[in-house]
C-alpha cells in the first residue's frame, strides 16, 4: 500500500516539477528576472533527487556497487536541493533589496558546508558512520545556518512575491523535520519513507512558488502601468513647459511687432479724416479705425495671456477678475465675474489651467452660441475649489458626442485631467451651456479664504 503511494507522490513530484520548470524558464525570458535560473537548478535536483530515492525504494538495479553509490549520493542530492533553494531565496531578496548583499557570506558558509559533507558522503561513508560527534556538528550547523536564513526571509515579508516563497521555506522546513524525525528513530515500514515527508514538503512549496510567480506578474505589469503613467505625465509636462516658451514668445511678438504695426496702421487711416473726404468715404474709414481699435484691444488681451508672468505673479482672484474685465471691454457680450472669498493661494499649474480653462469656454461661447452674458464663478465646497462657467447662448443637444471631438473641449478636458479635477459639462438646445470644474485642495498646504 505505502509503495504505491510512495511510487504516486514520486511520479506527481515528477510531472509537477517539468510544469513549473516550464513556466519558470518562460518567466525568466519573459521578465529577465535572474533568480528564476537558481529555482530551475532547485527544480533539477529535485528531479535527481526523486530518480534516485525511487529507483533504491524500488531496487531498481541489482549491482551492489550501484546502489551503494546511489545511497551515498541520495542525501548529497537532498543537501544541494536545501542549498539551491535558499539561495534562490537570497537572490530574490537582493533583486527586491540590494542591501541584502550584505547577508552574502551565510552562503558562502552554507557552500562550504555543502560540499565539505558531499565529499565525505561520497568518498569517507565510514567516517561518518564510525564518527557520530561529524553528524552532531554537521547538523548544528545547518540548524544555525537554516535559522539565520528564516530570519533574512523574515525581514523581506513586506513584499507580496516573498510572502509566498517565504510560506514554502515553512513547507519544506516542516516536512523535512518529519522525514527526518521519521527515518531517526526508524517509525517508517521502509528506510525511505523519510524522503516522502520531504517531497510532500516540496510539492506544497511548488504550489506556493507559483502563487509568488502570479504576485510576482501582477506587480510586474501593475508598476509597467504606473511607470507608464509616469512617463506620460513627464512628457505633458515637458509639453506644457515648451508651450509656456512658446507662448510667451508669441506674446512678445503680438505686442511689439503686430501690436505696433497696427497701431501705425491706425495713426494712417485717422490721418485719412483730416484730409477733405466724402461723407461715405469718411464713414466707410471710420469703420476701418473701429475695427482696427477693436483688433488692437483684442491682441492687447492675447498679448497679455500669453505673456503669463503675472499668473505666476498675482492670486488667482485678482487674474480671474482682470481676464473677465478685458474680455468685458471687446463687447462682444456681457461678462459676470463672482467670488466667495478674497484670496486663494494656488501653485502655477493650477492658476494656469483656470485661466486657460476660462478662456476657451469663453472664446467657444462668443463665437459659436450667439451668447449675450457669461458668467464665471469662483466658489469652494468644503476643501473644493469649483469653477462654474455658464452663458445665455443656443446650447448643444449633450446625447450627440460629436461635440467631444472639438478641439475646445479636447483642450479642456486635457487641460483639467492635468491637476487632478473633476469636469462636467450641461447644455440644452435654447439653454445655454453651463461648465463645472471641480479642484480638490486637500493636498495643497495652505489655502486662504
Amino acid at each position: 500500500m505505502h509503495q504505491t503511494l510512495y511510487t504516486a507522490i514520486c511520479f506527481f513530484l515528477l510531472g509537477l516539477n517539468f510544469v513549473v520548470g516550464i513556466i519558470t524558464l518562460f518567466m525568466y525570458y519573459i521578465y529577465q528576472f535572474k533568480a528564476y535560473k537558481y529555482y530551475f537548478a532547485y527544480l533539477f535536483f529535485t528531479l535527481i533527487s526523486v530518480l534516485i530515492v525511487f529507483s533504491l525504494e524500488i531496487e531498481l538495479f541489482k549491482d551492489k556497487a550501484l546502489n551503494h553509490f546511489l545511497s551515498s549520493t541520495r542525501e548529497t542530492t537532498a543537501v544541494i536541493i536545501f542549498f539551491s533553494r535558499a539561495y534562490f531565496c537570497y537572490r530574490s531578496e537582493v533583486t527586491h533589496d540590494p542591501t541584502h548583499r550584505r547577508f552574502g557570506w551565510i552562503y558562502y558558509l552554507y557552500s562550504s558546508v555543502v560540499i565539505i559533507h558531499s565529499v565525505m558522503s561520497m568518498f569517507y561513508p565510514e567516517f561518518i558512520t564510525d564518527y557520530p560527534i561529524y553528524n552532531v556538528i554537521y547538523r548544528g550547523v545547518v540548524l544555525f545556518i537554516t535559522g539565520f536564513l528564516f530570519y533574512i526571509s523574515y525581514l523581506m515579508l513586506h513584499v507580496v512575491y516573498l510572502r509566498y516563497i517565504f510560506a514554502g521555506s515553512i513547507m519544506i522546513l516542516i516536512f523535512s523535520v518529519i522525514g527526518i524525525w521519521n527515518s531517526t528513530l526508524h517509525l517508517s515500514p521502509v528506510d525511505l519513507q523519510g524522503y516522502l515527508f520531504i517531497y510532500i514538503g516540496i510539492i506544497l512549496e511548488n504550489f506556493f512558488f507559483v502563487f509568488a510567480l502570479v504576485a510576482h506578474i501582477i506587480v510586474s505589469n501593475r508598476k509597467k502601468r504606473l511607470q507608464s503613467i509616469i512617463n506620460q505625465k513627464q512628457l505633458i509636462l515637458a509639453e506644457q513647459e515648451i508651450q509656456k516658451h512658446t507662448t510667451q514668445y508669441l506674446g512678445r511678438e503680438i505686442h511689439d511687432n503686430i501690436g505696433q504695426k497696427i497701431i501705425l496702421a491706425g495713426l494712417g487711416v485717422k490721418h485719412l479724416l483730416m484730409e477733405k473726404l466724402s461723407e461715405p468715404v469718411a464713414q466707410k474709414v471710420q469703420i476701418v479705425v473701429g475695427l482696427l481699435d477693436q483688433t488692437l484691444a483684442e491682441l492687447r488681451i492675447i498679448s497679455k495671456s500669453l505673456v503669463n508672468q503675472q499668473i505666476a505673479n498675482k492670486k488667482i482672484v485678482s487674474i480671474l477678475k482682470l481676464l473677465c474685465q478685458e474680455i468685458d471691454k471687446t463687447k462682444t457680450c456681457i461678462f459676470s465675474y463672482q467670488e466667495e472669498f478674497k484670496n486663494l493661494n494656488l501653485n502655477y499649474k493650477t492658476k494656469i489651467v483656470l485661466v486657460r480653462v476660462v478662456q476657451e469656454f469663453s472664446q467657444n461661447s462668443i463665437k459659436h452660441s450667439d451668447c449675450k452674458k457669461i458668467t464665471v464663478d469662483l466658489s469652494m465646497e468644503n476643501t473644493v475649489l469649483v469653477l462654474t462657467l455658464t452663458d445665455d447662448g443656443k446650447g448643444f443637444d449633450t446625447q450627440d458626442n460629436s461635440f467631444e471631438n472639438g478641439f475646445g473641449f479636447k483642450n479642456i478636458k486635457k487641460r483639467a485631467s492635468l491637476i487632478g479635477s473633476q469636469l462636467s459639462l450641461e447644455s440644452s438646445p435654447e439653454h445655454g451651456t453651463s461648465l463645472i470644474l471641480k479642484i480638490p485642495l486637500k493636498n495643497y498646504k495652505s489655502f486662504e479664504i
